[in-house]
């Protein structure tokens, strides 16, 4: 029995300690949620930090949307990964983290600096790549003509397996009006002669010539449907490959000065990375969120909004 209760007994510390680890977000199986949590608040502060410098850059709306839409898609990733991790509880769960991060900068820094060191290199390479792009591409429009920013920051994409995009048209049928719209004949009945059949085959000879007249009609409307369904999917798949076309020939515009200016590229890219490093590194003792902007005392509220738009506001 003793055996027994002993062997209950560590169970049940073993749960506890696991339990206590959760609440104080202690290293469980190799997962630390304060080493997560802050990854992902850097990855939220260098994409912040992107849309500004790249208004610095250029102050077009063509600059903005890019910079926008990239902003965007760190977000997305930032809450697939906080509600994978910390499940219905992420929105609050990183809310308090931030404001338990800004309101100790001094306990928090080393945690900043190693995750800043280890952690989101990936993604200050990224932001710095695609502020370099940015750079060169602002330079080139000002020398002359230059892709949309799209086409340049997509420049190396592959384009879709072969007839990706391309919608099947159906083939025209050959068809003849006159033998489509005919009508099939019907079944001969010889009727018994009872006196009144000349009446009778007057009734049938009118019904089955409005019956003809019908289908005759129902099949003209059939066919002008189906010929005008082919023209317009015919003038959709132009379009299409219109696009594909214009699509293709900006991309080859991008590749031949990318080639042309690789050096130029290649610089702005480095440098770029750099400053970003520099950024992230001159912020470590800073306090967390700092660049999220100046939003009052309910930082982490707000930030957490920022990443879960469509949770409840905390109170």
């Amino acid at each position: 029995m003793r055996t027994g209760e002993r062997r209950t007994g560590g169970k049940s510390l073993g749960m506890a300690a696991l339990a206590l680890a959760c609440l104080f977000s202690l290293p469980v199986f190799g997962f630390d949620a304060d080493r997560a949590m802050m990854a992902e608040l850097l990855r939220m502060e260098v994409a912040s930090r992107v849309v500004s410098e790249a208004g610095k850059i250029d102050g077009s709306d063509e600059v903005a949307s890019a910079a926008a839409s990239y902003r965007g898609k760190v977000v997305a990733s930032v809450r697939e990964r906080l509600t994978a991790l910390l499940g219905d509880s992420a929105q609050t769960r990183f809310a308090a983290f931030v404001d338990e991060a800004g309101g100790n900068p001094g306990r928090y820094g080393d945690l900043r600096a190693t995750v800043a060191r280890e952690d989101i290199q990936d993604d200050i390479a990224a932001a710095g790549k695609f502020l370099g792009d940015v750079q060169t591409w602002a330079r080139l429009k000002a020398k002359g003509e230059v892709p949309p920013l799209a086409t340049w920051l997509s420049r190396e994409a592959k384009p879709g397996g072969e007839g990706a995009g391309k919608r099947a048209v159906a083939k025209k049928k050959k068809s003849n009006a006159l033998r489509d719209a005919e009508a099939e004949a019907g079944t001969f009945v010889e009727a018994d002669d009872d006196g009144a059949s000349s009446l009778r085959s007057f009734g049938e000879m009118r019904s089955a010539r409005r019956k003809k007249a019908m289908e005759e009609a129902q099949a003209g409307m059939s066919q002008v449907a189906e010929q005008r369904r082919v023209a317009d999917e015919e003038a959709n798949s132009k379009k299409i490959a219109a696009a594909q076309a214009e699509a293709a020939a900006q991309q080859a515009h991008a590749q031949r000065l990318a080639a042309a200016e690789q050096e130029a590229v290649v610089q702005d890219q480095n440098s770029w990375k750099s400053r970003m490093k520099s950024v992230v590194s001159s912020a470590i003792g800073s306090a967390g969120g700092a660049f999220l902007g100046s939003i009052g005392s309910r930082v982490g509220e707000e930030a957490a909004r920022a990443v879960f738009e469509d949770g409840p506001r905390r109170r």
